[in-house]
């Protein structure tokens, strides 16, 4: 048996009054951050945002110098999951000069897999490792609280999430601001930065509480990793089957996109489509990973040594 999963003394030196949950947060963010985990990113993430910003320029452009008979923008969506691919020009300049909130809707909702994806491959170590190697009891042996550590834990884990979903929104919605003709439109879209974060944070609860929650439970991340990315591309498959089976789009509300996309809507100035169930979107997209954090928290114990 390892000697650090004997047990811990706890410390009892000198402490200080500054809050340990940033350094433990970028202390596991930082060995995580190779070359090959952005290019994993990219792959995964930054090229759909890409061709957004292409289709931005290119809106924003063309009608500062031809007006909308260049391009002419098609009706916003009002309603949530209607509005199909959108990936086009005339979508696109719809949705700046109607509802840009709709905009930051639909780029979170394609971003959905790979807020997943992307942290399962990267962060599926953050508790496996330490409960692996005693990582705990090195913890708990010095002033950290086991609040400090699973909160620094989520913040490490919520930051990968962010770099697929809040930081390309961010500089999407700067370069709206940049290159719009209309001179309103930063006024227009001043809440956009809170809906951004606000937005995105339902894919980092749903992300992190599913990555760490079977890394509580398993000591390989790889394991964690494989896990992880199945049971998320296992819910998407079911709504899907089902939807189409029984021809009713209500079975979409099992698809954490749909579910999390429920709950963003509202904010991004979005309808709820009728189809859906908002309570069973809200039982999957927040109450479930609410309760997978709750194992963790449970699952971080290390025994004290009494001395």
């Amino acid at each position: 048996m390892p000697v650090f999963e004997q047990g811990y003394r706890r410390y009892v030196g000198e402490r200080s009054t500054g809050s340990r949950i940033p350094l433990i947060a970028w202390e596991n963010i930082r060995p995580r951050m190779k070359w090959w985990g952005w290019v994993l990113l990219f792959l995964l993430s930054f090229w759909p945002y890409v061709i957004y910003a292409v289709l931005i320029f290119m809106t924003t452009l063309g009608t500062s110098m031809f007006g909308n008979r260049a391009m002419p923008p098609l009706p916003p969506p009002t309603v949530a999951f209607a509005s199909g691919d959108g990936v086009n020009p005339g979508a696109v300049l719809g949705l700046l000069q109607g509802n840009m909130l709709g905009l930051v809707w639909e780029l979170l909702h394609h971003a959905s897999f790979a807020s997943v994806i992307f942290p399962a491959v990267v962060a599926a170590g953050l508790l496996a490792s330490d409960r692996r190697t005693g990582g705990l009891q090195i913890y708990f042996s010095r002033p950290v609280t086991k609040l400090d550590y699973m909160l620094g834990k989520i913040l490490a884990a919520a930051s990968f999430v962010a770099l697929t979903t809040a930081a390309p929104c961010f500089l999407l919605w700067i370069e709206s601001v940049a290159f719009g003709s209309a001179s309103t439109f930063t006024w227009k879209t001043w809440i956009a930065p809170l809906v951004i974060l606000g937005a995105s944070s339902f894919y980092a609860l749903w992300s992190v509480a599913l990555v760490m929650s079977l890394s509580a439970v398993m000591r390989r991340p790889a394991f964690v990793t494989i896990v992880a990315a199945f049971v998320n591309l296992a819910l998407e498959g079911l709504g899907a089957i089902l939807s189409e089976a029984y021809r009713d789009k209500a079975w979409h509300v099992l698809q954490p996109s749909y579910a999390i996309g429920t709950l963003t809507a509202p904010l991004c100035g979005l309808q709820i489509p009728d189809w859906i169930s908002a309570p069973a979107a809200f039982g999957i997209a927040f109450v479930l990973p609410v309760t997978l954090l709750a194992l963790v928290w449970w699952r971080l114990r290390a025994v004290e040594v009494s001395t």
